[in-house]
């Protein structure tokens, strides 16, 4: 059984974003990739980062489930009063008008309170906290109780550094993983949602870190889903042990891709 004694004793269990950012280990989202092609993962590792709508909005329900102190301090949102923005040549017109002094005082107080936090739209702020309310109740209708959140894990696997950040790992060993989903939520549309983006390579990806980390196997992998228009309805849908296995077929090909590859320094694309 894992205990708190077990996580606290881990490097890892400190790690800020910005630390498992800066960790240069193969996480699953690129791991995945080396199944369309080497050249696919290699021009994603090399390509910046660019944060889409579904992105962002992720991780915002993140933050409002798993730190709604954050959540609460950490995001600010423009007022729809805010007068317009002022163009660089209103703020330096030698006689400006008065509207355009308030306009620069208003902006000039709001960078001073916006310092250190994450401008947000109103409706995506409300969009995300209701989406984080509806899945901290589904949690606590199941009596699901964390040992860990957003808990960095690494190891090296196969002679590969591997690093992942589980959202969640319950107090009997379960490892839950937060969803967004478009569609409605039915055994249909989840298990359709897990082959178009891969989960079962990603349930089996962690649950191959926590054995490798804790040195025993998690209970499982259960996906904590909740849709993104109203009324936010949620489910706890769980990974079966038949399509892990499936999942770790495709981690070992993909490791073994990666090994290769990175012997040669080749990354083809398509054969």
């Amino acid at each position: 059984m894992i205990t708190k004694q077990m996580i606290d004793a881990l490097p890892s269990s400190t790690w800020t974003r910005a630390d498992y950012d800066a960790c240069t280990n193969l996480n699953q989202s690129a791991a995945k990739l080396l199944l369309v092609s080497p050249g696919h993962f290699r021009d994603y590792l090399d390509s910046p980062r660019k944060e889409t709508a579904a992105l962002r909005m992720g991780t915002l329900v993140h933050l409002a489930t798993l730190e709604p102190e954050r959540f609460n301090t950490e995001l600010i949102t423009i007022p729809e009063d805010a007068p317009k923005k002022p163009t660089e040549k209103q703020r330096n017109a030698k006689k400006p008008k008065p509207e355009h002094l308030e306009a620069v005082a208003w902006w000039e107080n709001f960078d001073q309170l916006a310092k250190g936090k994450t401008i947000v739209d109103q409706d995506e702020q409300e969009q995300a906290k209701a989406m984080g309310l509806a899945l901290s109740s589904e949690l606590k209708h199941w009596g699901v109780k964390a040992i860990a959140q957003e808990l960095s894990l690494t190891c090296t696997y196969s002679d590969i550094a591997l690093k992942g950040q589980l959202d969640l790992i319950s107090e009997d060993g379960w490892i839950y993983d937060l969803k967004s989903m478009e569609k409605r939520l039915s055994p249909y549309t989840v298990r359709s949602s897990v082959y178009k983006w891969g989960y079962q390579f990603q349930a089996a990806f962690y649950c191959l870190l926590f054995k490798q980390v804790f040195g025993f196997r998690a209970k499982g992998f259960r996906m904590v889903c909740v849709e993104k228009s109203k009324p936010y309805a949620t489910g706890i849908y769980e990974i079966s042990g038949e399509l892990i296995n499936e999942g770790m077929l495709q981690v070992t090909q993909a490791l073994e891709s990666y090994k290769a590859c990175t012997a040669f320094n080749s990354w083809p694309l398509y054969p």
